[in-house]
């Protein structure tokens, strides 16, 4: 069975929306945290490339807990279903191995794993967004941990 999915990504700064439609992620689309309005127009857009596909869902992950309880409403209203969190319905994909897995960001995490995914060992992530994260895990994908500094 191919994957027909809406991912949504509530970070800091932006919400993202991306759709895989058989497996393959067809679009991504970025809107500013402040940009509310915009959100339901994208969610609706992405959801309307899977609606009539075999067993579309929507998933998410969020570091801006604020708005979770909004994305919910949106998808619930225009996907007719709730969204499945990751690290909460989806578990993680990797071990969070920091002394506070839950203060560890979901996107850390998220950014890592998919860094171990294409490298299959020890491997170094730097994501240059709001904030600049320098992360890693070992051999074993296993997440260690990292540094947080101030963005551009």
């Amino acid at each position: 069975m191919d994957i027909n999915l809406l991912v949504i990504a509530l970070g800091n700064s932006r919400l993202a929306t991306g759709v895989f439609a058989a497996g393959e992620l067809e679009r991504v689309v970025r809107h500013p945290i402040a940009d509310r309005g915009a959100w339901e127009g994208a969610i609706e857009h992405a959801w309307s490339r899977i609606a009539d596909a075999q067993s579309p869902a929507v998933a998410a992950a969020s570091v801006n807990p604020q708005f979770n309880s909004l994305v919910e409403e949106i998808a619930r209203r225009l996907a007719g279903q709730g969204v499945q969190w990751v690290g909460r319905q989806i578990e993680l994909p990797i071990e969070v191995c920091t002394q506070n897995p839950a203060e560890t960001g979901i996107d850390r995490v998220l950014n890592v794993a998919a860094a171990y995914e294409q490298m299959g060992k020890a491997c170094i992530v730097v994501d240059a967004g709001t904030a600049v994260t320098v992360d890693c895990c070992n051999d074993n994908g296993d997440f260690l941990g990292g540094a947080i500094a101030p963005g551009l």
